[in-house]
């Protein structure tokens, strides 16, 4: 039933389709575990698209056959050959890394590229050795050596900063460094690619470009919530940023499900404030894309029906432990989401009774009891003491304010706002 309930909700066809291909293939590698659809189907798929690479051994381990030892001995040619070519050892001599330091302090790193090469004629490098460190960093992609990857197109951008190539590049140690998951320095990576697709003129005179390269950094990003977190918040004030909001609305809605995982899970209590004014704007495009985890959020923050917000979690709750980017935080959504329930319903009442809140939390009466004394104990976001004879909560609610009563009818405003914008 959970697998069926999974399968209806499944979104990986949508993320697919803006991912690049070795992306994809930990994607389908991963669907093949969670056994929502029939093996045969995705080991054709997954043949299909490790064929368009040079991931040799996944090949053959694949179609249970033995490494062609005749492609690994083409590759490894092609690769000394390249890296010949590219004076390797010269472009990344102590020299060569002080000089592009020194000239990007100098001039800032944008200018290396336009500059032309001549300040590193006389260490013999010049186009043809910069095009050969491209290649030889696209053939170590391709054929799975991410982290050596990384670090020549990475290199190869210091030299053409302001190439077309050179954005090639900053999208393949993107996706060279989540693959490797060294994720502290794809987070940097992130921040490179983000400058380009946001300030770089070329997307800026072409706002659909633009767009469409805002959809894809996300859906590459999703990759982030393997790192728990850190991978969190990384991908939280991605997503929570104007831009990137815009672009989700716009373009990929179902990506509403990963920034309300991520932010709920993250118990961050500025990230779960943003995406309740999210939400609240995204309630009206439900009709476009939906599904338990964003109605729960919906349910929660928009119509306060704690039995619909009940029921949405417990459906949630199946759906996160087969989805591969949230089921490492399932638990700490349910966790969290416990709090958040507890919270509002306290807050919009004056007494509760205890079997009645455990219930909504769907704890037992001890295990209730329990969890509303740990609240109040541990947290100051409950502020109430039980009454033990009569089996319930007694809330404190200090008066509010007139302004903070305006603040709380005036928050999600921007969101609106933007949202209103983007459909005018």
């Amino acid at each position: 039933e959970a697998t069926e309930l999974a399968k209806k909700y499944d979104i990986s066809s949508d993320v697919l389709e803006h991912l690049d291909r070795h992306l994809v293939i930990v994607l389908i590698e991963n669907l093949m575990k969670s056994k929502m659809y029939e093996e045969t189907e995705l080991k054709n798929g997954l043949s299909e698209v490790i064929s368009q690479t040079k991931l040799i051994e996944k090949k053959a381990a694949l179609n249970g056959t033995s490494v062609s030892q005749a492609e690994v001995a083409a590759i490894e040619a092609e690769l000394k050959k390249l890296k010949a070519a590219a004076k390797f050892d010269t472009i990344f001599s102590e020299e060569v890394t002080a000089a592009l330091k020194e000239k990007s302090e100098i001039e800032g790193v944008h200018e290396i590229g336009s500059q032309g090469l001549a300040s590193f004629e006389k260490f013999s490098i010049g186009q043809n050795e910069i095009d050969s460190l491209y290649e030889y960093g696209q053939l170590l992609y391709e054929t799975g050596k991410y982290a050596e990857a990384a670090e020549i197109l990475e290199r190869f951008a210091l030299f053409n900063k302001a190439s077309e190539k050179a954005h090639s590049a900053a999208w393949g140690s993107f996706a060279s460094r989540l693959l490797a998951g060294d994720y502290a320095a794809a987070a940097k990576s992130l921040e490179t690619l983000r400058e380009i697709v946001d300030s770089g003129v070329e997307y800026a005179t072409n706002p659909q470009k633009q767009l469409t390269s805002r959809i894809w950094i996300v859906h590459w990003s999703l990759f982030f919530l393997l790192n728990g977190g850190e991978g969190q918040a990384v991908f939280c004030d991605l997503c929570l940023s104007r831009e990137y909001i815009n672009a989700i609305q716009n373009g990929c809605p179902w990506i509403l499900r990963y920034l309300v995982g991520a932010a709920v899970s993250s118990r961050q209590s500025s990230y779960q404030r943003l995406i309740r004014d999210v939400v609240r704007s995204a309630k009206v495009e439900l009709h476009e894309y939906s599904d338990p985890v964003v109605e729960f959020v919906t349910s929660l923050y928009v119509d306060f029906d704690f039995e619909v917000a009940q029921l949405k979690l417990n459906e949630a709750e199946q759906i996160l432990r087969c989805d591969m980017f949230l089921c490492g935080i399932a638990d700490a959504f349910l966790e969290s989401s416990r709090h958040l329930i507890s919270e509002i319903y306290c807050r919009i009442h004056q007494r509760i009774d205890l079997s009645d809140l455990s219930s909504r939390l769907g704890l037992t009466a001890d295990e209730g009891e329990k969890w509303i004394a740990n609240l109040i104990k541990d947290t100051r976001r409950v502020d109430a003491k039980i009454d033990y004879s009569a089996n319930s909560v007694v809330m404190n609610h200090p008066p509010s304010s007139v302004y903070q009563q305006v603040i709380e009818k005036t928050k999600g405003i921007a969101f609106k706002t933007l949202h209103t914008l983007n459909h005018s």
